[in-house]
């Protein structure tokens, strides 16, 4: 086969790596959908330990709140 040939090693080489590219772009598009859902599972994740915690917080400062009048 010819170098520079219309289906020569060149060109088959180059469709290879034309292919390999678009294959990689693919993987790439997929890969950031994949962490955009994983991100968002996580804000969701925080967002109820966050509320948790100030639900926590809260009943904290009312037994404090207790524990100090009965102190009394």
């Amino acid at each position: 086969k010819s170098y520079v040939d219309t289906g020569g090693i060149v060109a088959g080489r180059v469709g290879a790596l034309a292919d390999n590219l678009t294959r990689k772009a693919r993987e790439i598009e997929s890969y950031n959908k994949h962490l955009v859902e994983y991100e968002e599972g996580l804000r969701r994740k925080f967002g109820i330990m966050e509320g948790a915690l100030d639900t926590l917080e809260q009943s904290s400062r009312t037994i404090e709140n207790l524990n100090r009048r009965q102190g009394q």
